[in-house]
C-alpha cells in the first residue's frame, strides 16, 4: 500500500476539502486515530519507517478531532 499525502476527503456544497498529513512531522503516535470515531486514519510501517496514513477518506466527516489530537501539527484540513 502506497502513502498518499493528500486525499480527497470530504465535500460540501461546491467547496472541496482533504485531510493533509505531514510526513516529515508525523510521528506515528497514533493519537489521531484513536480521536477520529470513523476509522479514517490507520498508523502504516512505510519503508521502515512509522506513519499515518488516510486509509478511508470516504468515512471523513471534517469534524477536525485528528487535527486537535496531533500534538504535532502534522495534519490539515485543507480547503480547495
Amino acid at each position: 500500500m502506497g502513502i498518499n499525502l493528500l486525499k480527497k476527503c470530504f465535500k460540501k456544497s461546491n467547496e472541496k476539502s482533504y485531510l493533509f498529513i505531514s510526513l516529515k512531522d508525523c510521528i506515528a503516535c497514533g493519537y489521531c486515530a484513536e480521536a477520529c470515531r470513523r476509522d479514517v486514519l490507520s498508523i502504516y510501517w512505510e519503508s521502515g519507517s512509522p506513519c499515518a496514513v488516510i486509509e478511508h477518506p470516504e468515512r471523513c466527516s471534517g469534524c477536525g478531532k485528528c487535527v486537535q489530537a496531533c500534538v504535532f501539527s502534522a495534519i490539515e484540513i485543507i480547503k480547495k
